[in-house]
This record gives structure tokens, C-alpha cells and sequence, in this order.
């Protein structure tokens, strides 16, 4: 970071609680990058130089960016390469309003305005594979590091996708506990095993029980136990959970006596928990023991300065390494209601068109029209087929489901793209669906037969 840039907001900061509105760069030239730019009375004038920018394709005196508490003014200065604001070029020499959180393209460099770029000052982003952690994320993964350190519970909201398994096992490393990290997926539980799952077994318990067999409590030990979709508990094991929290004993089913645990508990939640416990459908004194300090991961729409190195490293490993600025501002424009997950999978798809048209960048027109948009508002997808196009087995009769649809909804899906969604969203099909754009269960299902995909240690009679 050059020492005279002008404005830069790391040079100027200071210790008030004032917001200081300002431009953050996320991209430039062919490379992420995070850097913050003060506004104050004057604009802020986007210049290759002053601001030592790596893109060749920023002029000297580009652009002026002034912010006036109600919203924000992008004027060209008369750009070679243009300036665009949201994805809208502006003339040469012409101004246009924005938003804050709205991105603003220079050349091959963009920005993301912002009425407070303060939180940007306190660190860069932290790419270790498989993480990536900008400094939106890392205030809330500071919070939980504190309560974990005080020997709390956290409850962890957030959408899917958005990143719950890395706070839970920032919490892990926060307790210094050596036992192990021990995630489980309360959804996946069936009800009627749930007890002995969670608890664990002894023998003769019932006739499956040929030996004593430890559950999920048992197996984090000296450690931390993840429940992530913890309001998908049943209620009796939520019982007995609080039971275990309360006391530090665990009843394996079967058993007369408990068994002292050492564990730390960290949970998660998509739903709303409180909701949830006016309806009765999940225990108020234990949504309070697992509540002891509540945080929330924030969506990857209000932490932007994650996507370029999120794409960066979704592409690391594709045959096209090259992000092109386009695409990364295409991606910034989305609110990818998958998050992270979506993102990684609908670039390695894209990646996937770039190399099958033989381009050497990934760009915007490789991305797929409906990724990061969610189904409300993403365009239909499915292609038009009459009845002279489908052959006569194809057609399925009157009541016998959605045949010809199924055909339409998968014809432009190639095998490449549905083992990059496969693998990009653990193989979940709910969201592999969503990811594609997918109706019926059983589509997906025929589909990977179909190209003789198969999750990874399913047997013969396994669906995936």
C-alpha cells in the first residue's frame, strides 16, 4: 500500500465514532485487492497513479466520486475506458447516481461504495484454503473467539451457506480445548435413532445393539461439539441435551447410570428460534443454555470484499484460472442467496463454459443468467419443447408426473456442470437443485444416473 495515495482512509482514520463514508477497492487489473478511500467535502478522484493502482487501463484523473449523506455521484472525467456505476456505463464526461454497497467500475478496477468504510481498516482478507475471511466476517468471528474464551455457548445464525462451519471451528481453536472438532448435522438425524446417534448406545440395549457403541457427545470428548440445524432436534433429545449441557453427563440409551463429558458446545440455525419456541417446537431453556451469546454470520452479500478472492480461489484449481473484471462484477451485483457455496459452484461452472468455448479468461457471459439470483428472480430456464421434438417414449401420459418438463428442465446441462454442482455443494441435493435450477427430486436423481454420477461411498441403492 503506497504511503501518499490520496485519501486513503488507513492514513486518515482516527479513533471517533463519526462514519466516514469512502470507496473500497476489491479488484484491480487482473487481482483482488482490499483497500479503502476516504470521501470528505472534496471528491474522491479515481487516478492510476495517486491511487497506484495495477491496471493499466485506469486513466490519470478517471473519475470523481463525492458522496453528499443522501447518496453518491460518480462523474467520468473524460476516461479512456469508461466508467460504469452498478453495471450502467456512464458517458464520457457524464454523471450518474449510486447507492451504497453499489459497485463503480473504472477500467479494469472496482470499487464498492460505502457509507462507513471504517471496518475496512482494521486487516486485509485472510485467504487459507479453505477460508475465506474479510474484516465483516472477522468482527463477528471476533465475538464468538471472546465467548469462547469465557467459556460460553454461541448460537450462530445465518443463512446456508454463508459460513456457520467456519465460526464454529474459530470457536474450537478459541477454547484451546485438545479433544476433537465434532460436527453434526441435526437435519440428517432420523428420529427414531436420534437418541442413541447423539448419546450413544450400550450393549443390549435392543437387538441391534451387539456392542456398546458411542454417539455424537461421546465422540467430542475433551472438545467441541458442532450441532449445526439445531432447531431440527426432536424434542425429547432436546431434553436430554439439556440435560447433558446442564449437568456435564451424558446417558448413553440403554444405560442406568450417566457418564461424565467434557464438551463445548457451539449451535447453529437458519430458522428463528425464538419463533420456533412461542410454537412450541423447540425448548425455551435450552434455546437459552445454547444462547448464552448469539451471533449472527452475515451473508456474503454484506461482506463484498469477500467475492473477488472467493472466485480467485473457486478457480485456482479449473483448467481457466483468469477472472476476468467482468465477471467479478457481475458476481458483486448478485445477492447469491447460497452464498459462499453458490458462488464457488457457479464459477467453477462458468470456468467450465470458458474452457469448453476455448476462452482464456472466465468473463460475465459465462456465468449462467439465473446464478447468484435466487428462483424469485431469476428468468425461467427451461427450453421450449413441442411435441414433434420429443420422441413418443419420452412423453409421459396424462397424471404420470413431469416428463416432458423433467426433459426441458435438464437438456442444457451437460455431465461437467452437474459434477461441479455435486461437488460444490457436498453432494446436498436440495441445494444442488436450486443451484440448477431443478423442480423434482427425482429429476436430479435420473439426471446423475444418467451420466453415471454417484456420491461419493453410496452403495448400489443409493440415490445421492
Amino acid at each position: 500500500m503506497a504511503a501518499s495515495t490520496q485519501n486513503e482512509s488507513v492514513h486518515v482514520f482516527g479513533q471517533g465514532s463519526t462514519p466516514m463514508p469512502g470507496a473500497v477497492l476489491v479488484f484491480s487489473g487482473t487481482a483482488p485487492q482490499l483497500r479503502a478511500f476516504s470521501v470528505g467535502s472534496e471528491p474522491l478522484t479515481v487516478d492510476r497513479d495517486l491511487m497506484n493502482l495495477p491496471d493499466g487501463r485506469v486513466s490519470r484523473r478517471h473519475a470523481h466520486l463525492r458522496f453528499d449523506g443522501a447518496g453518491w455521484t460518480v462523474r467520468d472525467l473524460g476516461s479512456k475506458n469508461g466508467t460504469s456505476v452498478h453495471g450502467k456505463k456512464l458517458d464520457r464526461e457524464a454523471e450518474g447516481r449510486a447507492a451504497s454497497g453499489q459497485v463503480v467500475r473504472t477500467g479494469a478496477s472496482l470499487f464498492v461504495l460505502y457509507d462507513d468504510v471504517r471496518r475496512f481498516l482494521t486487516g486485509g482478507v485472510v485467504s487459507t484454503e479453505p477460508w475465506v475471511i474479510g474484516p465483516t466476517l472477522k468482527a463477528e468471528l471476533d465475538r464468538v473467539t471472546l465467548a469462547a474464551r469465557s467459556g460460553r455457548t454461541v448460537l450462530l445464525g445465518g443463512e446456508n451457506g454463508a459460513g456457520k462451519e467456519v465460526a464454529a471451528r474459530t470457536y474450537h481453536e478459541a477454547t484451546g480445548k485438545k479433544g476433537p472438532y465434532h460436527a453434526v448435522n441435526c437435519a440428517g438425524i432420523d428420529k427414531p435413532v436420534a437418541e442413541q446417534l447423539m448419546f450413544g448406545v450400550v450393549k443390549g440395549a435392543h437387538s441391534e445393539a451387539k456392542a456398546d457403541k458411542p454417539g455424537h457427545v461421546q465422540a467430542a470428548e475433551g472438545g467441541t461439539l458442532f450441532l449445526d440445524e439445531v432447531g431440527e432436534l426432536d424434542l425429547e433429545v432436546q431434553a436430554k441435551l439439556l440435560r447433558m449441557i446442564e449437568n456435564r453427563e451424558v446417558l448413553p440409551l440403554g444405560a442406568t447410570a450417566s457418564r461424565k463429558v467434557d464438551v463445548r458446545i457451539i449451535a447453529a440455525t437458519n430458522r428463528d428460534l425464538r419463533r420456533a419456541v412461542e410454537g412450541g417446537t423447540f425448548r425455551q431453556d435450552l434455546f437459552y443454555r445454547l444462547a448464552q451469546v448469539e451471533a449472527h454470520v452475515p451473508a456474503l452479500r454484506e461482506r463484498l470484499e469477500e467475492v473477488p478472492y472467493l472466485i480467485d480461489a473457486a478457480l485456482r484449481e479449473e483448467a481457466v484460472r483468469t477472472a476476468h473484471v467482468s465477471l467479478v462484477e457481475a458476481a458483486l451485483m448478485r445477492p447469491w442467496p447460497g452464498n459462499v457455496r453458490e458462488l464457488s459452484s457457479q464459477v467453477k461452472l462458468a470456468a467450465s463454459t470458458a474452457q469448453a468455448a476455448g476462452d482464456d479468461a472466465v468473463r460475465d457471459h459465462h456465468l449462467s443468467a439465473e446464478a447468484g439470483l435466487g428462483p424469485e428472480r431469476a428468468a425461467p430456464r427451461r427450453a421450449v419443447i413441442t411435441a414433434a421434438a420429443v420422441p413418443a417414449a419420452a412423453v409421459a401420459p396424462v397424471g404420470a408426473g413431469a416428463g416432458v418438463e423433467s426433459a426441458a428442465e435438464t437438456a442444457d446441462i451437460s455431465r461437467e456442470q452437474l459434477a461441479a454442482a455435486l461437488e460444490g455443494n457436498a453432494w446436498v441435493v436440495s441445494e444442488v437443485q436450486r443451484v440448477l435450477g431443478i423442480k423434482h427430486r427425482n429429476t436430479l436423481v435420473r439426471l446423475m444416473k444418467k451420466h453415471g454420477l454417484k456420491r461419493p461411498g453410496a452403495g448400489d441403492d443409493d440415490e445421492g
